[in-house]
């Protein structure tokens, strides 16, 4: 009974002892195809121009928490809130952000996905893209925030129409 018991036991225990003794093998291998996904998705991100627009964003939103703390204390000078601005935009980096966004690439493309999307980057047309594509957000955005002001203005003045047929008084 004894023996039957160890050659169980040895039987259960041999594949469990295999498995795990081929474990860090495995492990380092993943590890490297990991890695090596994390340097390409790294390269497709500058391909795209990832840390420039990170930057612009940066940029664009310390000048407005400036501005705003600005108008909070009118009494601190100019030349301090210039200064603060431009410590603080040295200090705020890109790089930060980008190794948070790394794993959401991760979770949504495979390998060789990543592969394909920087060969894509590297030809004529996916440079074109990653060079005029912040521009065209530029231009969107003006021409959202003015679509938006029409439609403000359109519907204010329906409003006005409307609560005129009503009977009610406009407010001034």
């Amino acid at each position: 009974m004894r023996l039957q018991a160890m050659l169980l036991l040895l039987c259960l225990g041999l594949p469990a002892l295999c498995a795990a003794q081929a474990r860090p093998v495995t492990h380092t291998n993943a590890a490297g195809a990991l890695s090596a996904k994390h340097q390409d998705t790294e390269k497709l991100m500058e391909l795209v121009g990832t840390r420039q627009i990170l930057r612009d964003i940066f940029d664009q939103d310390i000048d407005a928490q400036i501005a705003a703390m600005r108008h909070a204390r009118p009494d601190v000078p100019g030349q301090f809130w210039q200064d603060f601005s431009l410590e603080f935009k040295r200090q705020a980096s890109p790089d930060e952000l980008m190794k948070a966004i790394l794993p959401i690439y991760d979770k949504h493309f495979t390998h060789q996905e990543i592969r394909q999307l920087i060969a894509f980057y590297e030809s004529p047309l996916g440079r074109k893209i990653s060079t005029t594509l912040p521009e065209i957000q530029r231009e969107s955005v003006d021409a959202g925030r003015a679509w938006g002001e029409q439609l403000g203005d359109r519907m204010h003045k329906e409003l006005q129409q409307r609560l005129a047929e009503k009977g009610y008084s406009s407010p001034q």
